[in-house]
């Protein structure tokens, strides 16, 4: 493990009770990127270390559909037009404190895209396949985000 990535699991607890307060100002989205049966996985350079999904929070009045693209190209440098992701559905986060809704966007590439990792914010990017991301080396959103996924189209069938 990098010196970087110490740093940032240690910065991450350390900042503990300001992200108390800052998941609980609003909603947050999730993006589900699949390509060739693999999902495309980040991880924080503040965080656990655990992988999760590309997305975050809502600016003030932002729809979710505005939100999510938005995050998705701040995150990963990849630029989709509003109608090529597909709305899957909210989930409602409730562990470890925290509390916040999350909005689940869908959607299927044809090809790889070229990725540009958001460098203060990303750690690493990632395509894994949705059996990879496991309670130990994954978030908990972003194991439900797959399950509603799974429920409800046939991408990760």
């Amino acid at each position: 493990m990098s010196i970087g990535r110490v740093f940032g699991i240690v910065a991450y607890w350390l900042a503990w009770p300001l992200y108390q307060v800052y998941f609980r100002l609003g909603d947050r989205t999730r993006v589900v990127l699949v390509h060739d049966g693999k999902v495309l996985a980040m991880q924080q350079w503040i965080g656990t270390g655990r992988w999760s999904l590309p997305g975050g929070g809502l600016h003030r009045d932002e729809p979710p559909l505005d939100g999510a693209l938005r995050e998705l190209r701040e995150e990963t440098g990849i630029c989709l037009a509003a109608d090529q992701l597909e709305y899957v559905g909210p989930e409602r986060y409730r562990q470890y404190g925290q509390r916040f809704t999350f909005h689940v966007f869908v959607c299927s590439l044809p090809a790889p895209a070229s990725l540009r990792r958001q460098w203060y914010e990303v750690a690493a990017l990632e395509w894994l396949s949705a059996d990879q991301f496991t309670p130990r080396n994954a978030t908990d959103d972003a194991i439900r985000s797959l399950r509603l996924v799974r429920a409800h189209t046939r991408l990760l069938q």
